[in-house]
């Protein structure tokens, strides 16, 4: 829906990576509506996305569905790759955006502000430069998977 209200504007381009249920009426509904803007690519492995990620103007993450408690790992992956961040979700992960100003946050089911997000970094480079460099030293400061473990085998030596 996003992609067909920027259709008049130049410069976007969507590319959506992996599988899913919805995948293929997808597919379809851009062809039927000619968004050329909007592209498929077929999964990759881990390894390969955050090459991927970093090539990205802005990434996109869209939550379906909100679980209480749950962070999709696509989050930290996305702060990580200094990338600013439209988020659409509620919940734990828009307050990890919000709070470390990495991106911007829509609402879920909210068309026309998931377009003006979009628009909005796209016309303003600075803003992405800068959303993109707190979400990096987030990741980097507070989210690190080796730092975290590492926290949690010194909490688990001291319990012992």
């Amino acid at each position: 829906d996003a992609a067909g209200r920027l259709r008049d504007s130049q410069g976007y381009r969507f590319v959506l990576i992996g599988d899913g249920p919805e995948k293929r009426a997808l597919m379809q509904r851009a062809r039927k509506e000619q968004l050329a803007s909007v592209s498929f690519l077929d999964p990759v492995s881990s390894a390969e996305m955050p090459a991927l990620v970093a090539s990205a103007d802005i990434v996109l993450v869209i939550l379906k569905t909100y679980i209480p408690g749950a962070v999709p790992s696509k989050l930290y992956e996305a702060m990580a790759s200094g990338r600013p961040v439209v988020l659409v979700a509620e919940g734990e992960a828009a307050q990890i955006v919000q709070e470390n100003n990495a991106g911007l946050v829509v609402k879920p089911g909210d068309v026309d502000g998931l377009a003006k997000a979009i628009r909005r970094l796209c016309e303003n480079s600075l803003l992405r430069e800068e959303l993109g460099q707190n979400g990096r030293r987030a990741a980097e400061r507070t989210y690190d998977r080796t730092m975290i473990a590492n926290r949690f085998v010194d909490y688990l030596e001291v319990e012992a």
